[in-house]
């Protein structure tokens, strides 16, 4: 439900947050975050919402490999897939 969703992004933003100060920390590039969010941005102009959606997941996981922790990015994967899980069952079926 809406209050799951809630629960389980406020998790992947408090990971998130811990991957920004690793990869700050080991000095990691910025440069697969950009390209992440170019190609978000062609695919919005294009009008592609599943490329959107691929790239902005892309963008976050180039986020958590950027930290260099493969503990991090277990917890990443698990997140992001309780978010799916969460997203389909709150998505009415035709």
């Amino acid at each position: 439900d809406a209050d799951d969703l809630v629960h389980i992004y406020n998790v992947r933003i408090i990971v998130e947050i811990g991957a920004v100060r690793l990869a700050i920390r080991c000095g990691a590039s910025t440069r697969p975050l950009r390209d992440e969010i170019r190609r978000m941005a062609q695919a919005a102009r294009r009008g592609d919402a599943h490329a959107v959606a691929a790239a902005e997941l892309a963008f976050h996981e180039a986020l958590i490999a950027s930290a260099a922790n493969p503990y991090l990015m277990t917890v990443f994967r698990t997140v992001s897939a309780q978010i799916q899980i969460a997203m389909e069952r709150s998505t009415p079926r035709s």
